[in-house]
C-alpha cells in the first residue's frame, strides 16, 4: 500500500540529493511515499470509536461530500467490509472553515477523548516527536533561505540590467542625433559603390584633423562628369597609337598635386578627376592640342 501525496517525491529526492542530512531526506521521501510512522508506543490499546464533533454532526452533507472527495483523490481508504486491524481507534471528525476563504475542510481530532480515562492518540505519541515538527520546519527553512537569497540577488541584477539598458538607449539616441549633426547630405551622385579613408587611423586626440574619405559612386564616371569644367580638347595622335596614357593624364596629376596643397578638400576627389580626364582625352577625336584642367575644379 502506497500513500498518496500531491508532492512529486522523485523530483523532491533529486532536489535534495546534495543535502547534508541523508537520514532526514530518506525519512521525508519514504514518509511521503509509504506513509509516516505515527510513533505510537503503547501495548494493548483499547479499541474505541469516538463520536464526531458537533461541527460534523450538524453538517452531515458537507462531511459526506468532503469524504467522497478525499476518497476520489486517494487520501483515505474505505469503507471496509471487515475491520482492517484488530485494535484500532476511531478519532472524531470535525469541520473547519477558512478565516478568509470560508472554505470548509475536514479535521481529525487526535486529542479525543477529552477528560477521559482512556488516553488519546496524541497522548500515545512519544515526547521526542514534539521536536520532530520544529526540526522539519527548520530543515525546510534551511532549504528555502538560500533560494530566497538567490531570488533577491537575481532580482537586484535584473533591476540593474534594466536601468543599464535604459541608460544605453538614451546614450545611443544621443549618439545617433550627434552623428546626424556631423553628417552631410549629398543630392548627387547615386549609390555609393565603395569608400575608404586616407592616411593612418585617427588617435584619441580630438584636435587631430579627421582623415579624408575617397568615395566611388556606382554610376562612375557619369556621376561627376557633368560637374567638372573640362576643356575637351583632342590629345596628341602619338598617345593613342602607342597605347601610352595621354599627356593630359600627367597634367591632371600635376594639377591635382598642386591643388592638394590647398587646405580645402576637393570634391570630387583627385582620383576621380584624373580618371575622368583620361577617359575624356581618349574619346576625343582631334589630336591637335592637349586637354587642360581649368581652375575651380573642386
Amino acid at each position: 500500500m502506497h500513500a498518496t501525496t500531491p508532492v512529486n517525491v522523485k523530483q523532491l529526492k533529486s532536489e535534495l540529493m546534495n543535502h547534508p542530512d541523508k537520514h532526514f531526506v530518506d525519512y521525508l521521501c519514504n514518509g511521503l511515499q509509504y506513509g509516516f510512522d505515527t510513533m505510537v508506543k503503547y501495548d494493548n490499546i483499547k479499541t474505541m470509536e469516538c463520536r464526531n464533533n458537533l461541527s460534523a454532526r450538524s453538517q452531515k452533507d458537507t462531511v459526506a461530500d468532503l469524504i467522497n472527495k478525499e476518497l476520489l483523490n486517494g487520501f483515505v481508504y474505505g469503507p471496509f467490509e471487515k475491520l482492517p486491524f484488530d485494535d484500532y481507534r476511531v478519532s472524531p471528525l470535525g469541520v473547519a472553515e477558512g478565516k478568509y476563504s470560508f472554505k470548509k475542510r475536514l479535521i481529525l481530532d487526535l486529542s479525543a477523548p477529552h477528560n477521559d480515562t482512556n488516553v488519546s492518540i496524541n497522548d500515545l505519541i512519544d515526547l521526542l516527536v514534539e521536536h520532530l515538527l520544529p526540526s522539519l520546519d527548520a530543515q525546510i527553512a534551511d532549504i528555502l533561505t538560500p533560494l530566497r537569497k538567490n531570488v533577491e540577488i537575481m532580482s537586484d541584477k535584473l533591476t540593474k540590467s534594466e536601468a543599464k539598458c535604459e541608460e544605453l538607449e538614451w546614450k545611443n539616441d544621443d549618439l545617433e542625433q550627434y552623428t546626424r549633426r556631423q553628417s552631410i547630405r549629398i543630392a548627387e551622385p547615386g549609390e555609393i559603390d565603395r569608400s575608404h579613408r586616407v592616411g593612418p587611423p585617427r588617435s584619441n586626440d580630438s584636435k587631430q584633423k579627421p582623415r579624408e574619405i575617397i568615395v566611388r559612386p556606382s554610376d562612375f564616371p557619369t556621376a561627376f562628369q557633368q560637374h567638372l569644367p573640362i576643356n575637351n580638347k583632342p590629345s596628341k595622335p602619338d598617345d593613342n597609337k602607342t597605347g601610352k596614357r595621354p599627356s593630359s593624364y600627367a597634367k591632371a596629376v600635376k594639377t591635382n598635386k598642386q591643388s592638394s596643397e590647398s587646405p580645402s578638400v576637393p570634391i570630387p576627389s583627385q582620383t576621380y578627376q584624373s580618371t575622368i580626364l583620361e577617359e575624356t582625352s581618349v574619346k576625343s577625336s582631334s589630336a591637335s592640342n592637349e586637354p587642360t584642367l581649368e581652375s575651380g575644379d573642386t
